[in-house]
């Protein structure tokens, strides 16, 4: 079923002239600003070798490097999960939420919840997601959810944050009695 979802998306994309003429833009126009930075053909090719060698060598090691990165995490306070599946890692998120008797959880887009379908999976135990996108690189709006002490310790970054172009729509003590009131609490 999704095979053929697939080819019938990509016959009709292939089909419509204003997509591809899109893309053609899009891509013609990446390709002349990475020669604007890259202008150096040799240079450029020497960076790909680097940079893949960094990659193969960090791959060779990857279980003495992930084993690093915890010891590293868990002296810093975090406290580190593993799972080999989806299927596991869902699970461990949904133990947490369920031992902070959560109903809802404000948690960061990635590569790996979009790949272990986190979002829906928690939505079918009952837990909304609220997802963010602070990691794209551009200010964002928020609305600030908590406890009143914790909302007093984010007007500062507000400022900041509206200072770069995001929108604050509320922050002020009330969202947590309302909101709280709203949810049944979240985490």
């Amino acid at each position: 079923m999704a095979a053929e979802n697939f080819e019938k998306n990509v016959d009709r994309a292939l089909a419509d002239a204003q997509l591809r003429k899109n893309f053609a833009f899009a891509m013609g126009n990446f390709i002349l600003k990475r020669k604007a930075v890259f202008s150096d053909e040799a240079e450029t090719e020497q960076l790909r070798a680097r940079g893949q060698a960094i990659k193969q060598r960090a791959l060779s090691r990857l279980p003495e490097l992930l084993e690093e990165l915890e010891a590293n995490c868990t002296r810093n306070g975090i406290r580190v999960h593993w799972a080999e599946t989806p299927a596991v890692a869902n699970r461990i998120v949904l133990d947490i939420v369920t031992a902070h008797s959560a109903t809802g959880v404000v948690k960061g887009k990635s590569m790996v919840s979009e790949e272990m379908h986190l979002n829906a999976y928690l939505a079918t135990h009952g837990v909304e997601p609220i997802e963010t996108d602070l990691g794209a690189g551009h200010p964002m709006g928020f609305y600030a959810q908590g406890k009143p002490g914790i909302l007093a310790l984010l007007q500062p970054l507000a400022v900041i944050l509206q200072t770069q172009g995001a929108g604050v729509t509320r922050l002020a003590e009330d969202v947590w009695n309302s909101w709280h009131l709203d949810r049944g609490g979240w985490c």
